[in-house]
């Protein structure tokens, strides 16, 4: 990845995609740090938020190299001005948490000497043409360790390796998850991993709350993204929280067609709020799974 966004691709564009609490934005942030003696004209970093216009991030883009484009009063002729800021600029821009390709587009810079790195739920983000995607997944259980081993020292983990293995199995291995239990366990001196595990199969939504930082409101953003029809379907999935399911078992439960069910699911599994088990077959994840439950 960093040396794709260092040679001299046109446009030199790299997607990081995946499921809310995946690790993206951390992940983003630090590429950006090794990479910035690279980019001696800076690094340009805006978040997006869904339905957010470009129009401010535009003027703070021109801004930082002593540009005042307020007077250009439409996305279309404030994204001209900007490119033309940024034309002989080797600077990379990140655009965290991307909603659509829309949204991005008047912010991507011209073809250049700089490069351009975007986060976003979607699997599918249509980018410009011969842009590069990597999809991040959920930790394996080898990386789930060796976050708590950072976060508790290899002694303890050494010493609850079971109970932390279990602990990592229930949260699905998402990294956003693993920190929050690891710092928790870290800092309070009254709290067991087997007490966390307990908790966390009871009720997984409710213990993960840390400072800043909340999964319960990390999926409801990525579930903010459907349509009201697909937010009615991903509901009635709590039906099949411990078991696999097709489009035909879905579709029985809220009365459309397994064709119909089968287009609902392809938009959930876009946005990473269902997993694909196999050709046809799909499955939650438990902490989905309780999410599901709560709508």
């Amino acid at each position: 990845m960093e040396t794709w966004l260092c040679a001299s691709h046109h446009p030199a564009v790299y997607c990081l995609s995946g499921m809310g609490g995946v690790g993206k934005t951390v992940l983003a942030a630090r590429i950006a740090y090794r990479l910035r003696a690279h980019f001696p004209d800076g690094v340009l970093w805006a978040r997006l938020e869904a339905g957010s216009s470009p129009m401010p991030i535009l003027r703070l883009f021109a801004a930082a190299y002593g540009e005042d484009v307020r007077e250009y009063e439409d996305v279309d002729s404030r994204s001209q001005a900007v490119r033309t800021v940024l034309a002989d600029k080797r600077v990379l821009v990140v655009l965290d948490n991307v909603n659509d390709s829309q949204q991005a587009q008047p912010l991507l810079p011209p073809t250049g000497p700089g490069a351009v790195l975007l986060t976003t739920r979607r699997r599918n983000l249509s980018l410009a043409e011969g842009a590069n995607q990597l999809h991040l997944e959920p930790f394996a259980l080898e990386e789930s360790l060796a976050l708590l081993e950072r976060l508790l020292g290899a002694e303890r983990v050494a010493r609850e390796e079971a109970v932390l293995t279990a602990v990592s199995h229930t949260l699905h291995h998402l990294p956003l998850s693993l920190a929050i239990v690891g710092r928790r366990l870290a800092t309070d001196p009254t709290q067991s991993a087997a007490g966390w595990l307990q908790q966390l199969q009871q009720q997984p939504l409710d213990a993960l709350n840390g400072e800043g930082q909340n999964v319960r409101t990390t999926l409801a953003l990525s579930y903010a993204m459907l349509p009201p029809t697909h937010q009615h379907f991903f509901a009635t999935l709590c039906h099949f929280s411990h078991t696999f399911f097709t489009p035909e078992m879905a579709a029985s439960h809220t009365g459309i067609s397994p064709e119909t069910a089968c287009h609902y699911l392809y938009d959930l599994y876009n946005l990473s709020l269902v997993h694909c088990a196999g050709p046809g077959s799909y499955r939650l994840i438990p902490l989905l799974a309780q999410f599901a439950q709560t709508l």
